[in-house]
């Protein structure tokens, strides 16, 4: 009877050993439970940059903030800082805010750094740019407000960026600023005070493609296309330099300017394709330097 007492202690000792260990902790941290290939940041409150370092896939676990109005505020500083190439972060819909008048950048991703995916969160109130990085970059469905108090913009990213589902308001430069090669889609740039949405001059051979955007009330151009760059299906309404800047080589396609102060379209050596324009204070439709407009009309 003995043995057979001990066998069964033993055996219910083993089981709750084991459920413990494969139930986990009981008292988890807050936030969405992620898959275990993921990494989970805590950023905690007044405790930045948070600084990734390493290739991966990363999740928000809380917001990012700067400390306003702290009794031991930190040093001037950025948000995120992301250094290595091949990350991808999911804000998880958590905000990353920064002090106005006291900050850096809400994210920023180090030149050297590339094939980085950013997604799913909000940056607002930081003194220089909101998002700023090198080549490679991708941004999906982030919404980037009130950034460059002290200089910068909204996004900021070199060549062959991909801008998606974002939206960019109220920042103190231009809402969306990408190099060569990138792709711009479904975004809103609104109340900017530089360019709407502006791509690089100077990249002919390989141009960047903007479509289903819309700039409206930006004190810049709706769209400055630079060299090279295919802007279709986008609007431009009330910005206050033009609705539309063509450089050479640049295409808008099905694109509409109204209401702006300026040209709806002026376009140099560059073609206007089945567009129209309406109550701009300048010319609806500006061609210089054999630019051409196909099948697209102005206003009366």
């Amino acid at each position: 009877m003995r043995h057979r007492d001990m066998l069964c202690i033993g055996s219910a000792l083993f089981l709750a050993i084991a459920t413990t260990a494969m139930g986990g902790d009981l008292n988890p941290p807050p936030g969405q439970v992620a898959p275990t290939n993921r990494v989970i940041l805590y950023p905690g409150f007044n405790n930045l940059p948070v600084v990734i370092d390493e290739p991966g896939s990363y999740v928000l676990g809380g917001p990012v903030l700067d400390c306003v109005g702290c009794l031991n505020p930190l040093p001037p500083t950025s948000g995120i800082v992301i250094s290595a190439s091949d990350v991808t972060l999911d804000c998880n819909g958590f905000q990353i805010v920064g002090a106005p008048a006291d900050s850096f950048n809400g994210i920023f991703i180090d030149a050297p750094a590339t094939n980085v995916v950013i997604r799913n969160g909000t940056v607002r109130d930081w003194s220089n740019t909101g998002i700023i990085g090198g080549s490679g970059v991708t941004l999906e469905n982030m919404r980037v407000i009130g950034n460059g108090s002290q200089g910068g913009g909204g996004i900021e990213l070199s060549s062959e960026a991909r801008v998606v589902g974002c939206t960019v308001v109220n920042n103190n430069g231009a809402g969306v600023f990408v190099g060569y090669g990138s792709v711009v889609e479904g975004c809103t740039a609104s109340g900017n005070i530089g360019d709407g949405i502006h791509t690089v001059i100077g990249a002919t051979v390989n141009g960047s493609v903007v479509r289903g955007c819309v700039a409206r009330g930006n004190a810049g151009t709706g769209f400055s296309l630079g060299d090279g760059t295919v802007a279709s299906d986008c609007a431009a309404t009330q910005n206050g330099a033009g609705g539309f800047v063509l450089a050479p080589g640049a295409l808008a396609s099905t694109c509409t300017a109204a209401l702006n102060t300026g040209d709806g379209f002026n376009a140099v050596n560059a073609l206007v394709l089945g567009c129209s324009a309406a109550l701009n204070t300048g010319s609806d439709i500006a061609l210089s330097f054999a630019a051409e407009a196909i099948n697209s009309h102005d206003s009366p």
